[in-house]
């Protein structure tokens, strides 16, 4: 089994001891698992693991074992020493493109317009749609009550048909949730498994996605529920009394406990912790590209002027169109896996490489073979590149370059690609959208083992600077490292009816607790001041600043009659910055 370990505990099993305010990074990879401490802002200690597919949680385990971070009998790492341990997983990810999840049943209240069969058409195959009757508007007032004897009905079926997790959705319950709070309700006398709600998903307007988004949810609740108690249970038995947390799509962590609640929110993260973990590496850079080469994938995403793209609309995944906040990422199949074929070209079929004991000659082998890479055992690489080779009727050497040549050719034709299309769309950052701004990319930073070996030839060919920074081989473990907390809340303000709901809590009160008068019309500043507030009563502080939160959205129209203004319709949501903590300087310099 290959373990590779490095930094101060260099020797696979070395324990490093810990101190006050280290931080663990784990980050799962299609290949290998990556773990890094890192404490005072120094690189402490890393080690790479294999990754085992069918078996996520052990390779966490495997990871961290071998990074040689644990107790010895007696010895507790304890909550007040002020560590905590961040995981960047696939496994939602992988469960919801290889479809290897959850039946789920979406019991929804759509109203007038948009039929259950559009719907059955978004979602594709895995879920159910079931209607029932009951309307809330978009106003938020209740046009057609609930009816519990047919919603009864429904999940009776439901049941009987042998779901055992579900979503209910209202067309417009961010404006007024209580029809799926009363359908949630009665589902606990038919459902045994995760009821997901779709207002506690995305306080966003857009029906379909959100439907899309709490089926997802569910989908994957008990696959994430069952490795965050095993993850926890063994960190116990490890003698870690560390918080745990999990890295979102958006870049920011939450409490590994609460992603068994809303696991759909960590899709993606491996993207994000690549955006991360170049920033931290890379402090410096304002416009460039991110390209993260893997053993199974090369995740390409952009930061303009300091600040990560991300998706104004939500992330797609397995195909479909989700309402949870991610940054913007598009991978390829090309990764060190690729096996070589005759031609030197390396797309197709995937294996373990031969330097690492696997049966085929890889990308990864020719790396090694041409002293690009320093990985493994290089006589196998090169015995596995020799026999490919003599089939052909050319030289080792000769072949490796066709195989190195044909992966620059398709990341910089990836690349191109991906800046043509983003420079006819409106540019989008976590920040603000970027009015009028062009794509225009001054570096590309490397992200991966075989970065250092493929980015400067792509750069050279794309005519950007490259920046492969220490610790690109294990860029990402490092990005979960240091990655802060994200946390987002919307407002739906209806001066009219004289209320303001919160998506996300499920709260509807009286617009006099917010603004001090029912008929008040409040401004911009009002609006964002109050929403400012609930959000740091979320994230549990006294205040937020314009450094630390930012309001990402925000839409308002006036209600007329009569040709008088009567009232004001506001949709607002704030979010915490996506962030990082720094390095020491001597580890980016």
């Amino acid at each position: 089994m290959a373990v590779e370990t490095g930094g101060p505990a260099g020797v696979a099993g070395e324990r490093i001891h810990p101190s006050r305010g280290g931080v663990v990074g784990i980050d799962v990879g299609g290949t290998f698992t990556d773990a890094v401490y890192i404490r005072e802002g120094r690189v402490d200690g890393y080690a790479k693991y294999p990754t085992d597919p069918g078996n996520v949680f052990g390779s966490v385990l495997g990871a961290l074992d071998a990074l040689g971070l644990g107790s010895r009998e007696g010895d507790r790492i304890a909550r007040g020493d002020g560590g905590r341990i961040v995981v960047s997983t696939t496994l939602c990810t992988n469960a919801i493109v290889s479809g290897n999840h959850r039946r789920v049943a979406a019991v929804i209240m759509p109203g007038p317009g948009l039929g259950p069969e559009d719907l059955r058409k978004a979602l594709g195959g895995g879920f159910e749609i079931w209607p029932v009757r009951g309307y809330i508007d978009h106003r938020g007032r209740e046009v057609e009550p609930l009816r519990e004897d047919e919603s009864r009905g429904v999940l009776s079926e439901i049941s009987r048909l042998g779901y055992g997790d579900i979503a209910v959705v209202g067309k417009f319950s961010i404006r007024n949730p209580s029809h799926e709070k009363a359908v949630a309700r009665l589902s606990r006398d038919f459902v045994t498994g995760h009821v997901t709600m779709g207002h506690e998903m995305s306080g966003m307007l857009n029906f379909p996605r959100r439907v899309a988004t709490a089926c997802l949810n569910s989908a994957v609740a008990c696959i994430q529920e069952s490795f965050v108690d095993e993850l926890q249970k063994a960190l116990a038995e490890r003698g870690f009394a560390w918080p745990s947390y999990v890295l979102k799509a958006d870049g920011g962590t939450m409490p590994i406990r609460a992603s068994a609640r809303a696991p759909v929110e960590t899709i993606l993260s491996g993207p994000a912790a690549s955006v991360i973990g170049a920033m931290s590496l890379e402090p410096g850079i304002r416009d460039a590209v991110i390209v993260d080469i893997g053993g199974t994938t090369t995740d390409v995403s952009f930061v303009v002027n300091g600040s990560p793209l991300f998706e104004p609309h939500g992330a797609v995944i397995g195909g479909r169109r989700t309402l949870v906040r991610a940054l913007y990422s598009r991978s390829c199949a090309l990764g060190g896996d690729n096996e070589v074929s005759a031609q030197g070209v390396i797309f197709g079929p995937r294996s373990s490489p031969a330097a690492f004991g696997g049966p085929s000659a890889t990308l990864t082998d020719a790396l090694v073979v041409l002293g690009l890479a320093d990985a493994g055992d290089r006589r196998r690489a090169g015995e596995a590149i020799e026999r490919l080779a003599s089939r052909v009727g050319v030289s080792g050497e000769e072949l490796c370059g066709r195989a190195v040549d044909s992966a620059v050719d398709h990341i910089e034709s990836f690349v191109t690609g991906l800046i043509d299309s983003l420079r006819s769309s409106p540019i989008y950052t976590v920040r603000e959208l970027l009015r009028g701004a062009e794509l225009k990319p001054r570096h590309i930073v490397g992200i991966g083992a075989p970065a250092a070996a493929l980015v400067p030839a792509v750069a050279r060919r794309l005519g950007l600077e490259p920046r492969v920074p220490r610790f690109a081989a294990i860029g990402n473990a490092v990005g979960a490292a240091l990655a802060t907390p994200t946390v987002g809340i919307s407002l739906h303000i209806d001066t009219r009816e004289g209320y303001v709901a919160v998506s996300e809590e499920g709260l509807r009160e009286p617009i006099s607790a917010f603004f001090g008068s029912a008929t008040l019309m409040p401004d911009e500043r009002a609006v964002r001041e109050a929403a400012f507030r609930l959000l740091a009563r979320r994230v549990g502080v006294d205040s937020l600043s314009s450094a630390e939160a930012e309001m990402v959205e925000y839409q308002a129209f006036n209600l007329v009659r009569g040709f008088r203004t009567v009232g004001r319709v506001i949709d607002v949501r704030v979010q915490t910055r996506p962030g990082y903590r720094r390095l020491a300087e001597e580890v980016v310099g």
